[in-house]
């Protein structure tokens, strides 16, 4: 088991076991305490681990390759946008293998998960008389029942001092409580709360931005087409992330120019083509905003 607090993405970036990931932070840390706890660790077949983030995060990359992995959402979770959805905190979000992370959190998010092998999910599906469907056929998303998502916190909290022969065997168990609650709504949709006219033009901006679609998003021009006020946004913005709208937008043009030059040629590509690219127009201010963000000058990533 590994247990640490960081005080860098990049740094709990690199030290997140089985997970592939890029985060990048949407507002500057305050002070200088911790951005992120987590613990990490593994009870025979089965993967667990823990992370409370003290920053809102653009959250990218990979689940642990070739399992299943169920994030169970902590009680001091929000409203999370993932894939495309707007989650809450009775929602379980399921990564099958080969999927993708891609989410935006406020601060203070909070999130325990646990991985399974493909043959551990037959196996339990086994053990309960049912059958795997299509992938196709399974929701992304489901809801626990308050009492049962209680019961799965505590067996998660109650690991932080090491997995026992007793702890795993609750792990166990509610690994595949969880599965087989998945398996059950085969062919379902969770039930959502039909969100504000607002939520709904964050959900709109947050998908486009999920897509580098960023050039000539306006803040202006979403409240027309949602027929908001400003101030609408500049609320909802704020609960969920804890970052003005045009604060957001900012980080995230930062966040696809440092994206497109790491996989970008010098030799095809120069810094000011991805500037126009992410609708930044300023060179002296990009340079040491993207410096300050990331540690090095637009120049090196792309040299790199």
């Amino acid at each position: 088991m590994i247990a640490a607090e960081f005080t860098d993405v990049d740094q709990l970036c690199e030290n997140a076991r089985h997970w592939d990931l890029s985060f990048r932070p949407l507002a500057a840390p305050a002070g200088s305490g911790a951005l992120a706890r987590m613990l990490q660790g593994r009870a025979r077949r089965i993967d667990y681990s823990y992370a409370r983030f003290l920053v809102g995060l653009d959250q990218r990359g990979a689940p642990p390759a070739g399992k299943y992995t169920f994030t169970i959402p902590g009680s001091s979770l929000g409203q999370l946008w993932w894939r495309g959805q707007t989650t809450g905190a009775q929602d379980i979000l399921v990564f099958s293998p080969s999927s993708e992370l891609a989410s935006f959190s406020g601060p203070d998010f909070e999130v325990h998960l646990i991985s399974v092998t493909p043959e551990d999910l037959a196996a339990y599906a086994e053990r309960r008389g049912l059958e795997v469907p299509a992938k196709a056929r399974l929701p992304s998303v489901f809801k626990l029942p308050v009492a049962h998502l209680r019961r799965a916190r505590g067996v998660l909290a109650g690991l932080g001092a090491g997995p026992s022969p007793f702890a795993f065997c609750d792990l166990d168990i509610l690994a595949e409580d969880l599965v087989c609650s998945w398996l059950s709504q085969a062919g379902l949709r969770p039930r959502r709360t039909d969100p504000s006219a607002s939520g709904r033009v964050v959900d709109a901006f947050l998908e486009r931005v999920s897509e580098g679609d960023v050039r000539d998003l306006r803040i202006s021009d979403l409240c027309v087409a949602g027929n908001i006020s400003r101030r609408a946004l500049e609320l909802t913005f704020r609960e969920r992330f804890g970052v003005s709208p045009s604060a957001f937008l900012k980080r995230m043009r930062l966040c696809q120019a440092y994206r497109d030059l790491t996989v970008a040629s010098s030799i095809d590509r120069t810094v000011g083509d991805v500037m126009d690219k992410v609708g930044l127009t300023h060179v002296g201010r990009f340079a040491q905003e993207y410096r300050s963000l990331f540690g090095e000058l637009p120049s090196h990533t792309l040299a790199q």
